[in-house]
């Protein structure tokens, strides 16, 4: 008996170490994407300026800044933006005022929701210990970080299809239906979030259960299959329906064969047939392989800073690296059958992002994170 209670005490003391240890870890994050969140970027960026004013006109007269009532799609730009951030956002302007830090401050959350959802995802398929380093590695992202601190839609978006994939796991690994309907719902919010989860999700959706397959019936999935395409039915039939003919989407406007430039370069280019096939099929083959370049995931691939800054810095910390060539030498071990999973989540977030022009949009591919 004295044996089984001091392992019991052990056990329990072991659990409030990290649990305190992981809310350290959470705070210095949360910290890191709140503080002086008003003033550092020093100015809201067009697109801040836009969500703010929607979420305050919406508010207060059921309108957005083009007069459109309660739109599916927030007209922007001579396109259409994602719709979640600026609804999400009208109880928090209403609470933080329409200014800078209230439209910050759901981006600033969600990036501090992904270190969270980073430790839980790390405990249930590696541990406690893979769950802290996962949680302190998205703590000290400098893109999380950088993100966070500005209103981006693609950032909410991430934690929603973080959000859906987790609930994947549960179902995989307890197989009650409530997961995959909870699944469902939050990767067809994603698609309301931003444009890249517009094929992002339904791979995922499709992808994970196939790899699967073995241990759990494809078929069993179909309840979030169902439930996502009913979450996003409104969006796509938005898009395909209701949207102006001389108002492009932001998600068709910037896909790489629709580009001006491309476009300019297909009509007007004296390069025979063949080559110009070649540039076309080839542009996002060479986007795709752009995001695992070392100085896209190590260098300055982050994209924080206009122009070259000493400052400057890729995805990741460059301490990572050795980190990442462990995990994928041995990824069956780290992350037993589950795996599979996190190398194929990882390996089909750039698909989208490589379809539009640009080279690496990092802010496009956050769940790459």
């Amino acid at each position: 008996m004295v044996y089984i209670d001091g392992y019991r005490y052990i056990i329990k003391m072991s659990k409030k170490v990290f649990y305190f240890v992981l809310s350290l870890i959470t705070l210095v994050g949360g910290y890191l994407r709140m503080v002086r969140l008003e003033s550092v970027p020093p100015h809201l960026g067009n697109d801040e300026i836009s969500i703010a004013y929607d979420s305050y006109s919406m508010r207060v007269i059921g309108k957005d800044e083009h007069g459109h009532t309660w739109p599916i799609s927030f007209e922007s730009h001579q396109t259409y933006k994602a719709p979640l951030y600026a609804y999400l956002n009208m109880p928090i302007n209403w609470l933080l005022g329409n200014n800078e830090y209230g439209v910050r401050w759901l981006s600033a959350l969600a990036g501090s929701g992904l270190i969270v959802l980073a430790a839980v995802a790390g405990n249930q398929w590696g541990g406690p210990i893979l769950a802290l380093v996962a949680a302190a590695l998205m703590a000290l992202n400098p893109k999380s970080i950088f993100v966070s601190r500005i209103a981006f839609e693609s950032n909410l978006a991430a934690l929603m299809l973080s959000l859906g994939v987790l609930f994947m796991f549960y179902f995989w690994k307890k197989q009650k239906t409530i997961f995959t309907i909870v699944s469902g719902l939050f990767l067809g919010l994603s698609i309301w979030g931003y444009h890249t989860e517009w094929g992002l999700a339904p791979m995922l959706a499709i992808v994970l259960p196939f790899l699967s397959r073995r241990e759990i019936a494809f078929k069993k999935w179909w309840p979030m299959w169902l439930v996502m395409i009913l979450v996003a039915m409104p969006i796509f039939y938005d898009y395909a329906v209701v949207q102006r003919k001389d108002v492009n989407n932001r998600a068709n406007s910037q896909l790489w064969f629709s580009a001006g430039q491309m476009q300019d370069y297909i009509k007007k280019s004296e390069d025979g047939p063949v080559k110009k096939l070649m540039v076309v099929t080839l542009t996002p083959v060479n986007n795709y392989l752009s995001h695992f370049s070392f100085d896209s995931m190590f260098g300055s691939g982050a994209d924080m800073f206009n122009g070259e800054s000493p400052l400057e810095s890729g995805w990741f910390l460059l301490g990572c690296l050795p980190l990442l060539i462990v995990g994928l030498v041995k990824i069956k071990k780290v992350f037993g059958k589950y795996g599979d999973w996190v190398l194929a989540w990882w390996l089909l977030c750039p698909i989208v992002p490589a379809l539009t022009y640009g080279g690496v949009a990092s802010v496009r591919n956050l769940a790459f994170i």
